[in-house]
């Protein structure tokens, strides 16, 4: 299982973190991201701009994390990509990070025909490589969902 990511740990709390390496979503921020389908879904959780947003030597075009009573449980690194040649060897240099950390192959979702999931499941959390269009995401997540209230 992956716990870190760019210095930004699962199950650590937000305040751990120096001064300015998290920026708390503004309230236009978490409207424009519900018009997207992503909304807080459980009680106490915040979402946070991540400010290092540099992930295998790429520029992340979004750098978000989830916390749950200011322990994170979600790492979000978004990369877009503008050719197909980038895009895929992005795709392929993120599957390469995520399998120096797991001995089995992926469960493999095509949600259609520019959206693809490949998700790591573990006891502690899972990680998914998402793909979309150009975009290419990894996203981390914390087991301490299970334990959360809706």
């Amino acid at each position: 299982m992956i716990y870190e990511i760019n210095g930004y740990s699962l199950n650590s709390n937000v305040n751990d973190y120096p001064e300015g390496a998290l920026t708390p979503f503004s309230q236009d921020s978490y409207a424009t991201y519900e018009t997207l389908g992503i909304k807080r879904l459980f009680k106490n959780e915040k979402f946070f701009w991540i400010e290092n947003k540099v992930f295998l030597n790429k520029e992340c075009s979004e750098a978000i994390l989830a916390a749950i009573d200011d322990r994170i449980y979600k790492i979000l690194l978004r990369i877009h990509d503008t050719t197909f040649e980038n895009c895929s060897n992005t795709r392929n240099q993120i599957a390469d990070y995520v399998f120096q950390y797991f001995n089995s192959q992926p469960e493999i979702m095509e949600l259609d025909e520019s959206k693809k999931l490949l998700c790591w499941d573990s006891a502690h959390g899972n990680v998914i490589l998402e793909s979309v269009g150009w975009d290419t995401s990894i996203i981390l997540t914390s087991n301490i969902v299970k334990d959360a209230t809706l």
